[in-house]
């Protein structure tokens, strides 16, 4: 059985996959309830792999199922770690973007 902490990681990174998931395969339904679950876990952690790909899907399910205040933290962050200069994160700040308002030119 799985307690505390660990409990904690184990629900974080088993939504984050979930929602990953839910977002490739268009399913409102799952990514709403993985929103949720994710919604407190929002910060990033020490390994930037883990943390990129977390608030990256929460940042795109959030903008796609209308639940800005959540997406817009994520894109925050991204912009942020974008005017350091990090190669990594100025795709997915530039794709959560055109996501958040969609347009040809965005895209």
């Amino acid at each position: 059985s799985v307690e505390g902490n660990a409990r904690a990681m184990t629900l974080r990174d088993t939504s984050t996959l979930r929602l990953v998931l839910a977002f490739i395969f268009s399913d409102e339904e799952c990514m709403v309830a993985m929103l949720e679950n994710l919604s407190k876990f929002t910060d990033p952690d020490i390994i930037a792999v883990r943390s990129y790909l977390r608030l990256g899907f929460i940042g795109l399910a959030g903008f796609q199922m209308g639940q800005n205040k959540l997406a817009n933290k994520c894109l925050a962050y991204f912009k942020s770690l974008s005017k350091l200069g990090s190669p990594n994160a100025s795709p997915i700040y530039h794709f959560m973007k055109a996501v958040a308002h969609p347009s040809r030119d965005k895209y």
